[in-house]
């Protein structure tokens, strides 16, 4: 009966599932621990990872008694996310792929054929809220046409869509064109139509009125003709040639040429990183995960080192202290964090054992846990 699982002790005394029975007794096999009334491997057991009750979540795994995250994937905000191919988090914790773009290999972009906006991919070729450059609007009924836009039944010439180009589109828009167009076209035609693009260009800038009264071009960009002047709607503003949402262009936010952090959206005119990203040297970081920024600005890891919630492999905390969402804390005193992290006894079981504070004055705990709990009640 000392050693029989089916009679261990006595007769018919049965040892549940995983125990043995070792001196009459039924006891959990090497390796596994009492949680309840079960043996678990607290080593890999997702619901009693290092401890029995501590359950892994997120879509973490238990690995050595730690709750991490599988290969290929990063903890953000407690959960488990691949940046490869996560369209919120892509490439970075917290970058999300704006409109109809995708995230592939942990960057932003669109299918072929389309050029990737700050609010989404949009063909520039066809799209008449896109057309030529991104945010260039087509209005007054006019439809983009191999970049430029046109009245219906109207011709693309070359200058045509230049003039067009020359009063909305930024400066590097235009020297690309002048690029490509000195690359292919014939020796004869380079001189007059780099000419007739720098006249229209001066033309918009101090006759503007003029312009506002052609039959040609009219006003582009999206503003209207008000008063012989181009005007944009009450929503927009001036920026150049074109109407800008400056309450969320993030290359116009709250004002024209006011340019968002990279990762950074406008949000109400105002520049903000995502949930959980601090600014580091003009771009949104992640300070839990980020090997370059790991736990504050511009503190690196060592090469071929992780930054997993603000420390660096091998950062070690003080005697005493445990690694909890970015800090050192002491696992015996910390009541959000008792005895392991995110373990709170604070404020709701505090209020609901109020009644029991002149036991504890009298019978003082000495666990770790009781240790917080008694605490948090002395502090009253």
């Amino acid at each position: 009966m000392k050693k029989d699982k089916n009679n261990c002790g006595a007769c018919r005394n049965v040892c549940k599932k995983y125990q043995s029975c070792d001196q009459g007794s039924c006891a959990c096999s090497a390796g596994l621990t009492a949680c309840g009334d079960a043996c678990r491997n607290l080593l890999t057991d997702k619901k009693n990872c290092g401890s029995c009750g501590n359950i892994c979540s997120g879509g973490s795994i238990c690995s050595a008694g730690n709750c991490v995250c599988p290969t290929g994937t990063f903890s953000y905000s407690g959960v488990c996310k691949n940046l490869l191919k996560d369209k919120n988090n892509c490439g970075t914790c917290g970058t999300v792929c704006q409109g109809n773009s995708i995230c592939s290999g942990g960057s932003c972009g669109c299918s072929s054929g389309k050029t990737l906006c700050s609010d989404g991919c949009y063909n520039l070729n066809t799209d008449s809220s896109s057309c030529g450059v991104c945010k260039f609007q087509c209005t007054g009924g006019r439809s983009c046409v191999e970049g430029a836009c046109v009245c219906p039944g109207g011709d693309v010439s070359t200058t045509v869509r230049w003039a067009a180009l020359a009063l909305g589109a930024p400066a590097h828009a235009l020297l690309a064109k002048l690029i490509a167009v000195a690359m292919s076209a014939p020796p004869w035609r380079i001189t007059t139509q780099i000419m007739g693009v720098v006249a229209t260009w001066y033309v918009s800038l101090h006759l503007q009125s003029l312009f506002c009264l052609s039959h040609v071009l009219q006003c582009t960009g999206g503003p209207t003709c008000v008063g012989r002047s181009c005007q944009c709607p009450a929503n927009q503003k001036r920026c150049g040639w074109a109407c800008m949402l400056v309450d969320r262009d993030t290359w116009n936010c709250g004002d024209c040429d006011n340019r968002c952090p990279e990762g950074a959206s406008c949000n109400a005119g105002v520049c903000k990183c995502s949930t959980g990203q601090t600014v580091c040297s003009g771009v949104c970081r992640s300070l839990e995960w980020d090997v370059s920024n790991c736990g504050t600005c511009g503190r690196a890891c060592a090469s071929g080192s992780l930054c997993t919630d603000g420390f660096c492999d091998g950062d070690v905390c003080p005697e005493g202290g445990i690694r909890c969402s970015g800090r050192c804390i002491d696992q015996n005193t910390d009541p959000f964090n008792c005895g392991r992290c995110r373990n709170n006894v604070g404020i709701l079981k505090l209020l609901s054992s109020a009644l029991t504070f002149p036991i504890l004055l009298l019978r003082r705990p000495k666990t770790k846990y009781s240790q917080c709990y008694f605490r948090i009640h002395a502090d009253l």
